[in-house]
């Protein structure tokens, strides 16, 4: 259970865009002459409800210090279905109308319950909305609470006109077990008196954002001990004796660890410009790659017989050939694909036997025709995702099992992974894919490695850092071979939350001594099926997340170092593991090396002639 006080966010969206808030005190003033639409004062007004789905309690509760004397404290017993089975909800007094500017503002504390909770943190939804269905919104809220009070400032603009007892004031807290205390709840209309940007707002964080959060000095002290080594040189003349004031250069060519993107065979091999710093770009910033689409088992058959340009079998072999000529490791996705799609469905409900026979058809011709250029395949994606899938189709999970049994043999030396989603993020598959790779090694199919799709979005809340790394933890318990496959991030058009939040899970995953490698799910706008989510934009001009990516990789966490060699000839340095060059000068003789810096450290001596 995380438990930090102090800190406490919120997202704000309304109906023009979306607008970023965190719980943090406002930099304005709240002007004057904004309108009280509340019936009551603070939390008074308000009624609570509970579904007949969920297990929850309410009661006022006394506070001291406070702009308030009670607050209204809601307590989630049981996680219902949905995040309004538990309400809190006012009625608005007087008209709302379109091109209103508002303000919303409320405190809020809380804490979560459960040991094994979701979040990592209480969680809130607040809204300004019509008080009857389809309860459309014209303000809304997403709260990640923090056990210390804090004030949310929301301002918005109406986008449309509720009339007199038409609105609501409303919070769904059906989250995870978790107590929440509301107080100060205030909503003033200004109509068009004043600008929206004059109002106070708060400035959207996660918990755990701060650069003095007590996380990092951990994420620290483990990097420092599982990414790090000692690095010898030794530089001895001849007849094997040391040479003092050798000039030693010791440079970084290639890390250990895994930092890669998804990438596109047709971007690889495009004879145009573009394709041409698409190239580039792959060979200066990964060592890595996830293969997007062509591999995929909806796209190797129209592959293999050349029926689509963009999956074209002679593109995917050029960009195959070209990624192992520079020595950049590949990732297969994906051997098969759990769930079926709708006509997949239709075609195999009731007939196990047929897709039992096509199944492994496409394993034996596709396994081996890609062979050992591929270094790992997601043998199984998306593997515990519920609807028809392989697993209900052929007879229970005995069948993932038999998938991997079966693609040993047709891919020997070949690392094979599992992989899904929601696991980082969200955490609704977290149980049923810990069940799932237990019955793998129970049955002795373990896989080589657990992949986390790790497809993070700020709906409804970004997972705190401390939380990720408490998720590799469990996981690490089962196989300790993990891996972010498919990494990215969706902020909105918050680019610096982006940047910010890349860096921390970044720092997460490489402060984990389980985590083999973080792989996006690709980079560049020009050719990515969600834009926003990238680090380059089109024109390849960096995004602040790219900035982060590569202060990471080439800066914080790459080691050049120079000196001088003492009088026993040594230069002793510790270096992040990986690849490296190293050159030593004396006298005007250079000699150069290379050497490979694993984590029981290296020596390597230098001979001068």
């Amino acid at each position: 259970m995380l438990r930090q006080s102090g800190q406490f966010l919120v997202l704000v969206l309304c109906f023009s865009g979306v607008v970023w808030a965190a719980g943090t005190p406002a930099v304005r003033p709240i002007p004057a002459g904004g309108k009280s639409m509340l019936a009551g004062d603070g939390h008074i007004g308000f009624q609570a409800s509970f579904t007949a789905q969920a297990e929850g309690a309410s009661k006022a509760v006394e506070v001291v210090g406070m702009p308030f004397k009670q607050a209204l404290r809601l307590m989630t017993v049981k996680r219902p279905k949905r995040p309004w089975n538990i309400e809190l909800r006012a009625g608005v007094r007087g008209d709302i109308r379109e091109g209103d500017v508002c303000l919303l503002s409320f405190w809020v504390r809380g804490q979560p319950l459960a040991a094994n909770d979701l979040l990592g943190h209480a969680g809130v939804q607040a809204f300004v909305q019509r008080n009857t269905a389809p309860h459309e919104k014209i303000a809304r809220s997403l709260v990640a609470v923090g056990e210390s009070w804090q004030c949310v400032y929301a301002p918005f603009v109406a986008d449309r006109t509720l009339p007199d007892g038409a609105a609501a004031v409303t919070f769904h807290l059906g989250y995870d077990p978790q107590t929440v205390d509301i107080g100060g709840v205030e909503l003033l209309n200004y109509g068009g008196a004043v600008d929206v940007g004059a109002l106070p707002k708060s400035e959207f964080s996660y918990i755990g954002r701060r650069l003095t959060a007590p996380w990092r000095a951990a994420a620290a002290r483990r990097i420092e001990r599982v990414r790090k080594g000692d690095l010898s040189v030794r530089v001895v003349d001849r007849d094997g004796q040391p040479v003092k004031n050798a000039a030693v250069h010791v440079r970084m060519k290639r890390h250990a660890f895994g930092f890669g993107s998804a990438v596109r065979v047709d971007s690889l091999c495009a004879d145009t410009e573009d394709g041409r710093k698409y190239r580039q770009f792959v060979l200066r910033h990964f060592n890595k790659v996830t293969i997007e689409n062509a591999l995929k088992p909806k796209w190797w058959p129209v592959a293999q017989t050349n029926a689509h340009e963009m999956f074209r079998r002679e593109r995917t072999d050029r960009a195959l050939a070209w990624l192992n000529e520079h020595g950049i490791e590949v990732r297969g996705h994906c051997t098969t694909w759990a769930p079926l799609n709708e006509k997949e469905a239709i075609r195999y409900t009731g007939k196990p036997e047929e897709l039992r026979r096509d199944l492994t058809a496409h394993m034996r011709e596709k396994l081996p025709a890609v062979g050992e250029r591929v270094g790992e395949w997601d043998v199984v994606n998306h593997i515990v995702t519920r609807g028809v899938t392989l697993g209900t189709v052929l007879g229970g999970d005995e069948a993932y099992a038999d998938i991997i049994r079966r693609s040993r043999g047709l891919a020997p030396g070949t690392e094979l992974w599992v992989n899904e989603g929601s696991i980082l993020h969200r955490g609704g598959r977290r149980d049923d894919y810990a069940e799932m790779l237990r019955f793998l090694v129970g049955r002795s199919a373990a896989p080589d490695g657990i992949g986390f799709m790790a497809h993070f979005r700020s709906e409804p809340f970004l997972t705190p850092p401390e939380r990720l790394f408490d998720v590799c933890e469990r996981f690490a318990t089962i196989i300790p071979n993990l891996q972010l496959t498919e990494l990215d991030i969706w902020t909105g058009k918050d680019e610096e939350l982006q940047a910010d939040y890349l860096r921390d899970v970044m720092i997460v995953a490489f402060s984990h001594p389980a985590v083999q490698g973080v792989v996006m799910w690709g980079f560049w706008a020009g050719n990515h099926w969600k834009p926003d989510l990238v680090l380059y934009r089109r024109d390849w001009s960096k995004k602040p997340a790219a900035v982060a990516w590569e202060d990471l990789v080439f800066r914080r966490w790459w080691t050049e170092e120079s000196g001088k060699t003492g009088p026993d000839g040594f230069l002793k340095t510790r270096g992040f593991l990986g690849d490296y060059e190293i050159a030593v000068e004396r006298a005007g003789t250079v000699k150069k090396t290379t050497s490979v810096l694993e984590g029981a450290g290296v020596l390597v001596t230098v001979p001068l002639d």
